[in-house]
């Protein structure tokens, strides 16, 4: 799911994404109408926080840049305050997130860093601060009065005694000038207090990584209950790296790298091309239009180019190659139609695992579920093997017709099962 569909899932009674590029109208993307008004032009169409989403941000100046929230209705005991935040060192002291006119119910960012619930005419501080000039994503989910502030899913601390009637009608400023400097993105209220598994799930579909990627295996394998989880989470990004390798070699990321020629050698290394898997065309003299293809060879780390004469002088070898993907915590170079291709390898995988660790323990789940586990994870191998066998079909047609070598002569390319 995206972070869009995630945050609908929970009900919220209200959600501003702030990716508006014109006007004063903030929308409210809940379904209840609750619009807000940007105040004294701030920033809008600035980067935003998602990295699975390039929907923007707003950025406000830290002087009197505001948001005018309206309709928003007076919360009990249990609610919830999301939103991302990314701050500007040397601003007010108390800065105004979101809370009402005077500041009496607020959560503020400190000009330290630290996040303050103020309420009861009490500061609340949370630790550790915040880190400058980077996107943070703040949950405070409050309980039967006992808030719990979670930062990048993690959470850092606790306050009681929370009142009811927080009614929030500003964002970023108050009457009090208390005002924020740095940007905001995807505001969100709730009636209840988020769970620890929604907010992780929220902040998994933020990025395209394996965080993400973790949580939809998990629903994919019917996993999703924290108190009871068949897999950890690293168990499942072993199968789901596993994947990525298969996939990568049929499906790999294609690149371009630029290498210099030693004069007198027609051989360069490839130390530099990271996670190779094969050259796939090498254009030498580089910059030509049209390109110059020429053969080589690619053996043992080292590129030959078969050419009659060796480069006379430091010159430039455009190289075409293919790679493992990279997938991170928080980053991928998978291509999103890869990605459901992966989750099937990786549910087979961690089915199949499953189910031979549960036939020798008794009482794990019974046998009805060790079979239906074997069985699933029979499924989706075959339909992973499929997918692998389809796109490599698709690459050896790419390969063969994409680079045509100018020069004839033989030449390596990649080797597609």
């Amino acid at each position: 799911m995206s972070y869009f569909t995630e945050v609908l899932a929970d009900n919220p009674l209200a959600y501003w994404r702030l990716g508006e590029t014109t006007g004063t109208v903030a929308a409210d993307a809940s379904g209840y109408g609750r619009n807000a008004t940007y105040q004294n032009g701030p920033a809008l169409a600035e980067a935003g926080a998602l990295g699975s989403d390039p929907d923007p941000a707003v950025r406000l100046d830290g002087s009197n840049d505001r948001l005018d929230l309206s309709g928003v209705p007076a919360l009990g005991t249990s609610f919830s305050i999301e939103l991302w935040l990314k701050w500007d060192a040397g601003a007010d002291s108390y800065q105004t997130l979101i809370g009402q006119a005077g500041g009496a119910f607020s959560l503020f960012l400190r000009s330290d860093g630290r996040l303050d619930l103020f309420y009861s005419g009490t500061d609340h501080h949370f630790t550790p601060a915040l880190q400058a000039g980077a996107w943070q994503y703040v949950v405070v989910a409050v309980s039967a009065g006992t808030a719990t502030c979670y930062v990048n899913g993690i959470a850092i601390g606790t306050a009681a005694g929370v009142p009811s009637g927080f009614q929030p009608d500003r964002m970023g400023d108050n009457t009090a000038g208390d005002s924020f400097k740095g940007w905001l993105d995807e505001v969100a209220l709730y009636p209840a207090a988020l769970s620890q598994a929604r907010i992780a799930a929220h902040y998994s579909a933020a990025y395209r990584g394996l965080l993400n990627l973790t949580i939809r295996l998990r629903g994919l394998l019917k996993d999703a209950d924290a108190a009871g989880y068949r897999w950890t989470d690293e168990e499942l990004r072993r199968h789901l790296r596993r994947a990525i390798d298969e996939l990568s070699q049929v499906w790999p990321d294609e690149r371009t790298t630029s290498l210099t020629a030693t004069p007198g050698s027609r051989d360069l290394p490839l130390a530099a091309l990271d996670q190779l898997i094969d050259v796939e065309a090498v254009e030498y003299p580089a910059g030509l239009y049209p390109a110059s293809y020429v053969p080589f060879q690619s053996r043992g780390g080292t590129l030959s180019l078969l050419i009659d004469q060796a480069p006379a002088a430091t010159e430039s070898v455009t190289v075409h190659w293919c790679g493992r993907h990279q997938v991170e915590l928080k980053t991928s170079t998978l291509p999103l139609g890869a990605e459901e291709v992966v989750l099937t390898g990786a549910a087979a995988y961690a089915a199949e695992a499953w189910s031979s660790y549960a036939t020798n323990r008794a009482n794990i789940g019974g046998s009805q579920a060790v079979d239906d586990y074997r069985e699933l994870g029979r499924i989706w191998l075959l339909r992973f093997q499929d997918d692998l066998r389809r796109h490599g079909r698709a690459a050896r047609v790419r390969t063969a017709s994409l680079y045509t070598p100018i020069h004839s002569g033989p030449r390596e390319t990649a080797q597609w099962p």
